[in-house]
């Protein structure tokens, strides 16, 4: 079990270092702390682990796939999306291109249509003038 001593306390001493490589040191409330360095087209399997871990946690806790919590978002830059076939005929990928790397999210391949249909009416919305809105 983690004690509260292993806990992460912030990621910091981020840099760009050449040829497309990234450092950053991630420190624990003990003081302790892991200097960590990477192409930048791993930052998506980082990301990827991560999540599978809050995946796993929340299943555990018996959470789900509620809504998303709001007041989590942390909004990261992306330069487009686009899709992809997945591994099998019912699944497609979601891609999110970033910053020298992608992140691609499954869905099931009927799922797009609902999708698209959501993306659509939040565009109409979003770019609907001021006062015809809500």
């Amino acid at each position: 079990m983690p004690t509260p001593d292993d806990a992460l306390l912030n990621l910091s001493d981020a840099y760009i270092l050449p040829e497309g490589h990234i450092r950053f040191t991630v420190k624990r409330r003990d003081g302790e702390a892991l200097r960590v360095s990477c192409p930048t087209v791993e930052v998506g399997d980082i990301v990827f682990f991560l999540v599978s871990l809050a995946k796993g946690a929340s299943e555990q806790q018996g959470l789900g796939m509620g809504p998303p919590v709001m007041s989590h978002l942390t909004p990261i830059p992306a330069t487009g999306i686009g899709f992809s076939a997945g591994m099998t005929p019912e699944e497609t990928l979601l891609v999110v291109n970033l910053s020298g790397f992608a992140l691609s999210f499954a869905m099931t391949s009927s799922g797009l249509l609902r999708l698209a249909d959501d993306i659509a009416r939040t565009a109409k919305t979003l770019a609907a003038p001021a006062d015809r809105k809500n």
